[in-house]
């Protein structure tokens, strides 16, 4: 059994974990949970599976929820910094960040500082932060498992191979809800673009997965875990969404790894590996007819790919293009801009980072430019 954090605990990725930790009580004991402003949802959670410690970080208990959680024996904190003390103590052997954004980029540090296995759901930190990352895990003697479907299917298709037999990788793609559309992008409401075809996921990566900025931001985040130039990382429109990414090897060869659309797949191996566990997650048939199809991405939406490769091998464009994004996106939720707004306002603060040709060597760098990064992007909307 391992002791286990989960960050983001009433989110997507954070109720999947915990739905794991009910249907496998011998593999999670469940130390910490955070969420940022969701106490309901988190003392719900807390009733349930009985952590330690529970967080709030953007938001504070009030005092009737410090009852509540006394005869549930759980200690209620409200204090970010605390929680980064915790997570680099080594109270957990397993944390799960599901924290949505760049905003776990210093809790994921903190966990790798204890030595433990961070599982990371969302690709901002290592986007914009990715030689920290390495640095932490070479220091302290942690590892990072990718949830990311795309990204735990490439990481299982590269077990027992060396990295001078891989040709390339291949990234594939829902292609979101407008894949098959040809003009009027313009006129695209927030409602539509939440229509995600496939997956359940939050607002956020959800219009990321509209515009494929989701896709080009594993492309970077891929980049950084497997150690390949980006012109060895290709995109695939995959509609079906079973077979979750590829590799091609140097003698021609591909391997995939398929499976059920279910985030719970990858949460379960990321805390399993090297082992895998019996689970009575549901399978494929293939008894049945499965169809797979492979496309190419949408011309219009090839915008966010052709960002990731301009911009994607400059550190500090980097986090720039990821701040922005995260701003509208929010602003195109708002209500404030277009969706194609967003490509165009990505391209105007990333002209505003200049040329830095040097890797921010600090934490508080990294934060300095993408808070940089924002603050243009606000500018430029005029709020």
């Amino acid at each position: 059994m391992k002791t286990c954090a989960v960050l983001g605990a009433t989110g997507s990725i954070g109720k999947s974990t915990l739905q794991l930790a009910s249907d496998h009580p011998e593999l999670l004991n469940l130390q910490v949970l955070s969420a940022h402003r969701d106490r309901e949802g988190l003392l719900a959670a807390i009733e349930k599976h009985r952590p330690a410690k529970a967080w709030l970080t953007g938001a504070e208990w009030e005092e009737a929820d410090r009852e509540r959680a006394k005869k549930w024996e759980c200690q209620l904190e409200d204090q970010p910094e605390l929680l980064k003390e915790e997570l680099s103590s080594g109270v957990a052997d397993v944390v799960i960040m599901g924290i949505a954004g760049a905003a776990g980029l210093e809790y994921g540090l903190s966990a790798l500082e204890s030595g433990a296995r961070l599982a990371m759901a969302n690709k901002e930190p290592l986007v914009i932060a990715g030689h920290c990352f390495h640095d932490a895990v070479e220091k302290h003697g942690g590892e990072i498992i990718p949830v990311d479907s795309e990204h735990s299917a490439i990481f299982q298709c590269l077990l027992g191979s060396s990295d001078d037999h891989v040709e390339k990788i291949i990234l594939t793609s829902s292609g979101g809800p407008f894949h098959n559309r040809t003009s009027d992008f313009a006129s695209i409401s927030v409602n539509e673009a939440l229509q995600h075809p496939t997956w359940s996921m939050g607002s956020k990566i959800t219009i990321d997965s509209a515009t494929m900025m989701n896709k080009a931001l594993e492309m970077i985040e891929a980049r950084w875990l497997f150690g390949l130039p980006l012109e060895k990382i290709e995109v695939s429109i995959h509609r079906q969404s079973i077979v979750h990414s590829m590799v091609e090897f140097i003698d021609g060869s591909v391997m995939a790894q398929m499976g059920v659309t279910d985030m719970q797949y990858p949460i379960l191996y990321s805390i399993t590996h090297p082992n895998r566990c019996k689970s009575s997650l549901p399978r494929l048939r293939f008894d049945e007819v499965i169809n797979l199809s492979f496309e190419p991405v949408n011309p219009f939406l090839q915008q966010a790919i052709d960002l990731a490769r301009a911009y994607g091998e400059d550190p500090v464009r980097t986090i720039y293009l990821n701040g922005a994004n995260e701003v509208y996106v929010q602003a195109f939720l708002d209500g404030k801009i277009g969706f194609e707004g967003i490509y165009g306002h990505l391209e105007e603060v990333i002209k505003e980072a200049g040329v830095h040709p040097s890797i921010p060597e600090t934490v508080s760098a990294v934060l300095g430019h993408d808070e940089h990064a924002r603050s243009i992007s606000h500018q430029i909307l005029g709020i």
